[in-house]
């Protein structure tokens, strides 16, 4: 999680649903970005994952066991945050990097200016969350690249290097 001046203010590595929304909560954020699919059709790809690859971007199909029980789960805390106010926004960690044009995680960290040394990451997980960090910090300034369908919406990074 960062704060409006760049800051990373946690970076913990949580896994149960109830451990993840405490996390959030603890903080009182305004937006979160989460790393799943917030909608879900029962077809392999929405409209919006269409435009995603349309565009050049790689994303699984929904109907995977694995990503409609994490669209379950994201629709399940999305539910949590929005009754504490947090905005919710979907993204995709992997097409965030991609359209910010930074050839790595640790070029992208670098462009996007965080105030402290960022940590050395090596958990997918953790890289993730960061990315995601940043993508709602561009959400909220109104600078988040959009891919808006009928039935969801991706929020990516602008060109950051």
């Amino acid at each position: 999680m960062i704060n409006s001046f760049k800051e990373i203010i946690d970076l913990t590595l949580v896994v149960s649903d109830d451990e993840i929304a405490s996390r959030i909560i603890l903080y009182k954020p305004i937006i979160v970005a989460i790393d799943a699919p917030l909608t879900f059709t029962g077809k392999p790809f929405r409209q919006v994952d269409r435009s995603l690859l349309k565009a050049g971007f790689r994303v699984l199909p929904a109907t995977l066991t694995y990503m409609r029980e994490l669209a379950e789960r994201a629709q399940a805390l999305k539910k949590i945050l929005e009754s504490r106010n947090v905005a919710v926004i979907e993204t995709h960690p992997t097409s965030a990097l991609k359209s910010s044009r930074c050839s790595s995680h640790i070029n992208l960290f670098q462009s996007f200016g965080f105030k402290q040394e960022t940590p050395t990451l090596r958990n997918k997980h953790l890289i993730d969350a960061l990315i995601s960090s940043i993508v709602s910090y561009h959400y909220y300034h109104g600078t988040s690249v959009i891919f808006k369908e009928a039935d969801g919406e991706v929020h990516l990074l602008p060109t950051l290097c």
